[in-house]
C-alpha cells in the first residue's frame, strides 16, 4: 500500500502524518490517544496545559496496556502449549 497523508488532532494539536495504515485506523488511533490524553489532563489540572507533561503519562499508560496484554498473550499461548504436549 502507499503511504498517504493523513491529518489528526491530539490533545488541540494537529499532526499530518505520512503512513501506509488505513485513514480509518490512523483517526481511530489518534481518538484513543487524544481521549486518554484529555482524562489525565482532567485527573490532574495543574498539568492540563503542559502538554508534554500530559503525553509522557498517557505514553506510560498505554505502555503499561501493551505490556500487560503481551504477558497475558504469553501466558496464554504457554498454557495451550502445555495443553497441547
Amino acid at each position: 500500500m502507499d503511504k498517504q497523508r493523513v491529518v489528526v488532532n491530539i490533545f488541540n494539536e494537529q499532526y499530518a502524518l505520512k503512513t501506509d495504515l488505513s485513514e480509518e485506523k490512523v483517526q481511530k488511533l489518534a481518538e484513543y490517544v487524544d481521549s486518554r490524553m484529555r482524562r489525565i489532563a482532567s485527573m490532574q489540572p495543574a498539568i492540563s496545559a503542559a502538554g508534554l507533561r500530559v503525553a509522557v503519562l498517557a505514553a506510560l499508560e498505554l505502555a503499561d496496556e501493551v505490556l500487560n496484554g503481551k504477558e497475558a498473550y504469553e501466558d496464554l499461548l504457554s498454557a495451550v502449549k502445555e495443553e497441547l504436549s
